[in-house]
């Protein structure tokens, strides 16, 4: 898949993994510029219900160490159900991350994020 921002184009190449402990690893030593994260669908060792305070902690603490520690963009999303359960930890998130979606996302304000971040990336590299 190819995108173009400011004129330059971009190899997408999309991983996945639901384990917030490998995402970690990853991000220490991968080239990706942009995360894209599922908050609800990443699941952590050390906490076992998803949909808990503790998991959601967890989840801002990684996206956190994406942003600050890695400068890399983070766009996160979380179902309906997370959004209503647990206002005050999705907030956190919703001021940490780039950008954040509730679910279902519309593709075309998806897209156009996306693009934004790219964008980001590619001024970051002329500054280098």
């Amino acid at each position: 898949m190819r995108y173009t921002a400011r004129e330059k184009q971009y190899e997408l190449c999309i991983e996945s993994t639901p384990l917030g402990e490998e995402l970690a690893e990853k991000v220490e030593s991968d080239s990706a510029r942009i995360y894209v994260l599922i908050v609800n669908s990443i699941v952590f060792e050390d906490v076992s219900d998803s949909d808990s305070p503790g998991h959601l902690e967890n989840t801002l603490h990684l996206i956190t160490d994406i942003k600050v520690l890695h400068n890399r963009s983070v766009i996160a999303m979380a179902g309906t159900d997370v959004v209503e359960e647990h206002p005050s930890v999705i907030g956190k998130i919703k001021k940490t991350a780039d950008f954040f979606f509730q679910m279902p996302v519309q593709l075309t304000e998806f897209e156009d994020v996306f693009r934004i971040c790219l964008d980001n990336v590619a001024r970051s590299q002329q500054l280098v």
